[in-house]
């Protein structure tokens, strides 16, 4: 009997370097020979990085890959490890050959104890057979991320940040209409009657959304956690929408869905620029 595929089944976990690793491959080599990649906001460029790091934020990094060479190794960093996995998904389905990011951010490097994060983000790759499977998959992470922003707006006490993910559980329910279209029109199908059965038909429903990421445990890790830390998750999470329609757009032949994918990662880098934005307030609120 054929297995039912997975969400899972579509990714591969990011390469990780603990701080030590990282400390001592770059005193074997020299600068020139590998790139290394800041991916925090400004703010936290200027109050200490790493001698060499190139400052290119996660929410610039697409636009931004010409500044770095894709055939030398690239180490990419953050805060806490969250952005820098996201941003490291991103170089590897931009066609960098090896890239790590390193395992608790500045704060390890600092040596600073790691707050124990559940799981690693993972890369969605090219395991889909069709544009439905594409679709289906789409569809069930948009789902997850509806689940996933509702247990932060009852969890966070930002009122700012609550509203927040309130838009962002429209923006997505839009997006799952959309997908929900695309996939009737892809398959032909007329009646609306069971079409999430059918989306879902060849996928295992589970905790999962951007990035290969557990719902209910990354949930679980935000109950103490601050608004900060929170929504530089949900930065990471969108950085992995946004590079997840991206990919999917310039895997897939079909011009409907290229278009379809191609809208959805605007909206998608239109909610990581919102994210940002708001995650450097509390940045700045935070430095003074």
């Amino acid at each position: 009997m054929e297995r039912t595929m997975a969400v899972f089944d579509h990714y591969k976990v990011v390469s990780s370097w603990s701080a030590a690793k990282i400390e001592a491959f770059m005193k074997e080599h020299d600068q020139a020979e590998y790139n290394l990649v800041d991916v925090r906001q400004p703010i936290e460029y200027e109050q200490g990085h790493l001698s060499g790091a190139t400052l290119i934020p996660v929410v610039e990094l697409e636009s931004s890959l010409n500044e770095l060479s894709p055939d030398k190794p690239t180490v990419v960093y953050c805060a806490s490890g969250m952005r820098s996995r996201a941003a490291a998904a991103m170089l590897v389905h931009a066609g960098f050959k090896e890239v790590h990011h390193m395992e608790g951010g500045m704060d390890a490097w600092e040596g600073a104890m790691a707050e124990g994060m559940p799981e690693e983000i993972r890369v969605l790759f090219g395991s889909a057979k069709s544009p439905l499977e594409y679709i289906a998959l789409a569809w069930q992470l948009e789902d997850g991320a509806i689940r996933f922003y509702s247990g932060l707006a009852v969890l966070t006490d930002d009122k700012e940040a609550a509203a927040m993910f309130e838009q962002m559980i429209r923006d997505e329910e839009r997006h799952k209409l959309m997908l929900t279209k695309l996939y009737r029109e892809t398959k032909g199908i007329d009646a609306a009657a069971g079409i999430e059965e059918s989306i879902t038909g060849n996928l295992e429903v589970g905790d999962t959304t951007e990035g290969g990421l557990s719902i209910s445990e990354w949930l679980e890790w935000a109950k103490d956690k601050e608004a900060r830390r929170i929504v530089e998750l949900c930065v990471t999470m969108e950085a992995n929408a946004y590079d997840r329609y991206l990919y999917m757009n310039k895997i897939t032949e079909d011009e409907h869905v290229k278009a379809v994918f191609a809208a959805l990662s605007s909206h998608e880098k239109r909610h990581l620029e919102t994210l940002t934005e708001y995650f450097e307030k509390l940045l700045a609120r935070t430095a003074r």
